[in-house]
């Protein structure tokens, strides 16, 4: 997976759980998130926290994954449609014009 020579794993260093993705345990394979060019003037400090790689301090040690029981549902049957009579008025996207009143 990792053509980066291997260095330390977060399981060596921290008691990890079983079920923790390569993409956590070994953190040389994740690269830094880059840095874009700022303006002097309107510098924040967004860039600060993707400047540095990954290291094995920063990792998660465990990791759980999330079930997809709702969205596969959801992908079988559809999202819910309401199927009842509309009795709102359409809005029109377009201002209606109003002469201004010169009384």
């Amino acid at each position: 997976m990792c053509s980066i020579p291997k260095k330390d794993k977060v399981s060596d260093v921290y008691s990890a759980c079983e079920n923790l993705p390569q993409r956590f345990n070994k953190p040389d394979c994740v690269g830094g998130y880059g840095q874009r060019k700022q303006h002097p003037l309107y510098k924040t400090s967004q860039n600060d926290y993707g400047r540095l790689p990954p290291n094995i301090h920063t990792m998660p040690t465990c990791f759980y994954g999330s079930n997809t029981k709702f969205t596969e549902g959801l992908l079988r049957f559809g999202m819910y449609r309401y199927h009842g009579l509309n009795t709102e008025l359409d809005k029109s996207a377009v201002m209606e014009f109003q002469p201004p009143n010169f009384d």
